[in-house]
């Protein structure tokens, strides 16, 4: 999570829609994949590895993020969680990379640096804003390159070393109108720059979430068309 966005939120982000949708989404990914501890590229927060530790889909969680002042070393639900700023060798078998490659400018060489230090076999979950023409006030507020399609993000995994295991997009169902918003707002020249995820009554909350539920039991299952994320599984080849 990027903790500019965190300052958005004045609600617990674990019970925000957007971040409880995205995490219903990246177990659906990996729902085949035995990871008895994950490596959190870039991870911010932390949420996502909190919420697989708290849902006990992980024993154990390493946070890896050059923004960290200090290594540390806490516990959810009785799970190890590790936080640190940098890494020389991943020993996981599972590595996140959840919003985090539209930040860097060498994407491919950002990846590459990592997959040459995981181990044969390792499996790689990345997940990035979809399309530039959905870009907006919000990727100049949290400091994007760039925006991806599906072949785009294929095309830097492959690039970087990795086999690609399946590709999907996320937050199809609300792509009509998120997609329609954007394009708005940027006729609207006058428009602060800011981030689109903000606090929502409970009622809207409760329904983004209901609908991004079913997304993900249904369209997810076979989304190679449009949404606002696109999901890439990859797997470094043994």
């Amino acid at each position: 999570m990027d903790l500019k966005e965190l300052e958005q939120i004045d609600a617990n982000e674990f019970r925000h829609w957007y971040y409880r949708s995205k995490f219903l989404a990246l177990k659906k990914m990996i729902d085949n994949i035995q990871a008895d501890e994950i490596l959190d590229v870039g991870a911010g927060s932390g949420i996502f590895s909190k919420m697989m530790l708290m849902d006990n889909s992980c024993q154990s969680a390493c946070c890896l993020d050059t923004g960290y002042t200090f290594n540390k070393i806490d516990f959810i639900n009785g799970h190890q969680i590790q936080y640190l700023n940098k890494i020389d060798l991943i020993n996981q078998t599972l590595v996140l990379f959840v919003d985090v490659l539209e930040h860097i400018d060498d994407d491919t060489a950002f990846l590459r640096e990592y997959v040459e230090k995981m181990p044969a076999g390792c499996h790689v979950l990345i997940s990035v804003p979809a399309f530039m023409f959905l870009w907006s006030r919000h990727d100049v507020f949290l400091n994007h390159q760039r925006r991806y399609t599906r072949a785009q993000l294929e095309k830097v995994v492959r690039a970087a070393g990795l086999d690609i295991m399946d590709t999907r997009f996320f937050f199809g169902l609300i792509f009509p109108i998120a997609a329609c918003m954007r394009i708005f707002s940027r006729m609207r020249k006058n428009d602060a720059v800011k981030s689109d995820l903000v606090s929502v009554p409970s009622w809207l909350n409760i329904f983004l979430t209901g609908i991004h539920v079913l997304e993900t039991e249904t369209l997810f299952r076979i989304n190679k068309l449009c949404g606002l994320s696109v999901f890439c599984l990859a797997k470094k080849p043994t």
